[in-house]
């Protein structure tokens, strides 16, 4: 099966990233249980007959630095552990659409996303996206870097995470409030203290103490 950004991944991969997965500019996976978690959820995509494709020619898992390749994973079905689980690591699911509003419709069906990044050149598809869903926080054209910006507030929502961190959000959101009212001296309290008044009565006290304000 071949996709336009599919050749634009390997072609990116092969002409600016040969070797990189075993390179020094290649982050390894935080530990042995979670390079295998991701292998795992690659041989379950496989094992089902989807599609598995790694863009970087001869790259293979380098289990003693914990690098593993990027891995794209073609139209993966939602019974599978990459299309449930956060992945934390190289491994993207490329799913094909022709309809926006499908894409939109899926979104929703789901949990609210931490981040939902669109990449796309046409302003008014960006503002429906955008105004048809929730999340956390939204890239357009990049992804993860809103995370890295303080002046923007970074969390999640719903299953995603809740409350907000960086700049005032973040003060806010570790704040405690207390709301304080002092009675004045003059007001229209007695109003909603027995006996009550009727309602004219009580519309014409109101005004009156305006008139005479």
């Amino acid at each position: 099966m071949s996709h336009l950004f599919v050749e634009v991944v390997q072609t990116h991969v092969t002409t600016n990233l040969p070797g990189h997965t075993e390179s020094d500019d290649s982050t390894g996976i935080i530990s042995d249980r979670h390079l295998d978690r991701l292998l795992a959820m690659v041989d379950q995509a496989r094992d089902a007959g989807y599609e598995i494709i790694q863009p970087e020619v001869g790259a293979r898992t380098n289990r003693t630095r914990r690098q593993t390749p990027l891995t794209l994973v073609i139209n993966p079905g939602p019974e599978l552990d990459v299309m449930k689980e956060e992945i934390f690591g190289p491994i993207l699911p490329v799913i094909v659409y022709d309809d926006l509003d499908m894409v939109i419709q899926s979104i929703n069906a789901g949990e609210r996303p931490l981040g939902l990044y669109v990449y796309s050149l046409d302003e008014v598809l960006i503002s429906k996206v955008l105004e048809s869903t929730i999340s956390g926080g939204v890239c357009v054209n990049m992804s993860l870097l809103h995370g890295a910006i303080p002046q923007l507030p970074f969390g999640g929502n719903g299953n995603s995470g809740m409350g907000r961190h960086h700049s005032i959000e973040a003060f806010r959101e570790f704040s405690n409030p207390r709301g304080v009212l002092v009675r004045g001296g003059s007001d229209n309290i007695d109003a909603i203290n027995p006996p009550y008044r009727t309602l004219e009565g009580m519309v014409s006290a109101i005004y009156s103490q305006i008139d005479g304000a």
